[in-house]
């Protein structure tokens, strides 16, 4: 198929780069960074893997070698800063708001728990309200009459 590559043509981590270029990683990672070696990302939720192809680094050896400055696109590190010190930016925003609602989750807790004791020991009077409040003899009569024509009625 056109546009595809081979699986030998593809180095697939740091080390393997390493590996071709006969360095460490460390030097692999800051030539990426501060030399223009043509490395790739694949895009993940937290950190994106990196592969190169052997041609494209092979060719990035070879204009090292003779002089020529690498064939980079310059707008594409000031571009790749700013986008790194953006996701910084956004870390740490996400990691305060991560902590005001872990403090609201607790306050929220504390007002729940608040409420269902405060219930409970309402719940708890109620009866104790009755025997210190009992209703009037008057009063009673007048329930207890009402209670068979309330009977006859929803019969």
């Amino acid at each position: 198929m056109p546009g595809t590559r081979s699986d030998n043509e593809v180095l697939d981590s740091w080390k393997e780069i390493a590996v071709f270029l006969h360095r460490g990683v460390r030097t692999v990672q800051r030539w990426e960074r501060t030399e223009g070696l043509p490395v790739r990302r694949h895009d993940h939720l937290k950190r994106g893997s990196v592969y190169a192809l052997r041609s494209e680094v092979a060719l990035w050896v070879r204009t090292r070698q003779f002089g020529h400055p690498a064939v980079t696109d310059p707008g594409r590190f000031s571009q790749r800063r700013q986008l790194r010190e953006y996701i910084a930016e956004q870390r740490l925003l996400m990691n305060q708001l991560r902590e005001e609602l872990e403090v609201q989750m607790g306050n929220l807790m504390s007002s729940w728990k608040q409420l269902q004791l405060s219930a409970a020991q309402t719940h708890a009077h109620i009866p104790l309200l009755k025997e210190l409040f009992p209703p009037s003899p008057a009063k009673s009569q007048a329930m207890r009459a009402a209670a068979p024509e309330s009977r006859r009625a929803s019969a």
